[in-house]
């Protein structure tokens, strides 16, 4: 747990060599537990941004990811976090937005509280969907859980932008830096 604690601190970063040491402690986590599923979630999230912003290509990048996505359900199929990785993938392979609201609804369901996978509702798809509100709700839950994250809240400001709302999304960036 403390090494997946670690590489959630790197992966924060979005930085190619945060990402790297990111993956580093979740391989050593796995190590440790093989069956520790939400360290296989953590590393198709890694997957997931290293072809959604073009550090590895994303045909290369998304098959790997959503194997380890698939094999995280496969260790415990009652975690939303895994689910919601998946709908990241249906999202950004195939745009099939039905099943992208249905994985994501299932999610929810299975880790209501989930700073995580309200963060990946919000950021990929309602956000995506045109639906910016519902999107900055979702992440102001994520901060009710975990009020000290730098990514909920970078995320939070950009949807803001978005949305135009300068001065709240001003304010997030502030706290982001702090």
């Amino acid at each position: 747990y403390d090494e997946y604690v670690r590489g959630r601190h790197h992966l924060a970063r979005l930085t190619p060599e945060a990402f790297a040491k990111a993956r580093q402690h979740f391989e050593e986590a796995i190590a440790h537990d093989p069956e520790f599923a939400l360290a296989y979630d953590s590393l198709a999230e890694i997957y997931w941004y290293l072809g959604y912003v073009g550090y590895l290509s994303p045909q290369d990048a998304f098959s790997t990811g959503v194997l380890y996505a698939m094999r995280a359900l496969e260790i415990d199929n009652t975690l939303g976090e895994p689910a919601a990785m998946l709908a990241l993938y249906h999202k950004q392979v195939d745009y099939h937005w039905p099943e992208v609201d249905r994985a994501m609804a299932r999610a929810l369901e299975l880790s209501p509280a989930s700073p995580i996978v309200r963060t990946r509702h919000a950021f990929n798809a309602l956000m995506p969907q045109g639906q910016l509100e519902a999107a900055i709700e979702e992440l102001q839950r994520a901060l009710e859980q975990d009020p000290a994250s730098a990514f909920i809240r970078s995320h939070l400001a950009i949807v803001l932008v978005l949305w135009r709302r300068w001065d709240k999304a001003m304010d997030q960036a502030r706290m982001v830096l702090e």
